[in-house]
Formats: C-alpha cells, sequence, structure tokens
C-alpha cells in the first residue's frame, strides 16, 4: 500500500479529521490528502480507469479471449479486436484505440503482419485444429441446413479463394512467431 492510501485509511479513524498532522505523519501531500478523503479527486489509476473504454477487468478478459484465439491458431486482427471492444462496451473504440491497447499490454500481446503461408504451415503441423475446424463445419452445416452444391470459394485447404493477403494480426506473446 502506498502512503496516501495509508494516510487516507488512518484520517478514517479520526473524528474530526487533521489533515495537517496526518500528512505530516505520512509525509503526503496535505492538500491531495484533503482533496482525496472528502472524495474531490482521485488517484490518478482511478481517473484512467473513469476515462477508459475498459475496466481493468474487462481488459483482462479481452486479453484472455485474444490468447484463447492465438492458441487456437487463429490470431485477431486489428478490427476484430475494435470490435470484441465494442460488443464488451458497447461504445465505439476510437481508430487508434487497439494500438494504444498494445501498447499498454506489451509485455503480453504483440502485433505483426501474417502471410498466408505462415498461417497454412501453422495449421499444418496442428492436427488438433483439423479437429476442431472439421467439426465445427459439420454442426454449421448440419444448423444451417447447407447442401454440398451450396459449399463454394474455398480452395483444398479451407482458405478462401482470392483472400490470400497479408494481414496484421495480434498475438499472444509466448505464441508469437
Amino acid at each position: 500500500m502506498d502512503s496516501i492510501n495509508v494516510a487516507l485509511a488512518a484520517l478514517e479513524l479520526q473524528d474530526p479529521p487533521n489533515y495537517t498532522w496526518t500528512a505530516k505523519e505520512f509525509n503526503v501531500n496535505r492538500t491531495t490528502l484533503s482533496r482525496r478523503h472528502r472524495q474531490i479527486t482521485r488517484s490518478r489509476e482511478d481517473a484512467t480507469e473513469m476515462k477508459s473504454l475498459l475496466s481493468i477487468q474487462q481488459e483482462r478478459t479481452l486479453l484472455g479471449y485474444i490468447n484463447l484465439l492465438t492458441e487456437r491458431g487463429l490470431p485477431p486482427t486489428p478490427q476484430m479486436v475494435r470490435n470484441f471492444a465494442f460488443e464488451i462496451s458497447r461504445i465505439t473504440p476510437r481508430k487508434n484505440w487497439v494500438s494504444r491497447f498494445i501498447k499498454r499490454y506489451k509485455d503480453k500481446i504483440k502485433s505483426s503482419y501474417l502471410t498466408p503461408a505462415d498461417i497454412a504451415y501453422k495449421r499444418a503441423d496442428n492436427s488438433y485444429q483439423y479437429k476442431l475446424f472439421y467439426e465445427l463445419l459439420k454442426e454449421k452445416i448440419k444448423k444451417y441446413k447447407i447442401e454440398v452444391h451450396n459449399m463454394y470459394n474455398m480452395d483444398k485447404k479451407g482458405f478462401l479463394i482470392g483472400v490470400l493477403n497479408k494481414s496484421k494480426r495480434i498475438y499472444t506473446k509466448s505464441e508469437a512467431v
């Protein structure tokens, strides 16, 4: 606990509060202590969180989801992360929100460009991913009653034909290549 929080706890025990004595005792600014105790101002961390699009817990949830997608071999694009943030907060993130989010959590995630060959190699090495893909495909075909003659625009690997462009992806650091 930092000294301002200890001083605030000490003020709670006093009736009436003595700001000057408490500030000297805990070596904190008297004005800051008084304003924080009377709830006129808040700590920088609290103020930052109040202005943030997502709370710290929501950001941790988003990081967990990015980690899950990375583990499954499907790292999200920046637009996907923006969409996830919108779904959580119901507020449209600004255009630079994702890059600031990545900077804030640079010890946990990173972004880089992924070429289609990288995706193909990663998926080819993982039989578990094939199993998940075909189970999901079978489930969706059954759910939406898709007939075989309505399946098109996929090559043998399951990639959309013509959508093999280099794309920016966001990875969990431990999984980043």
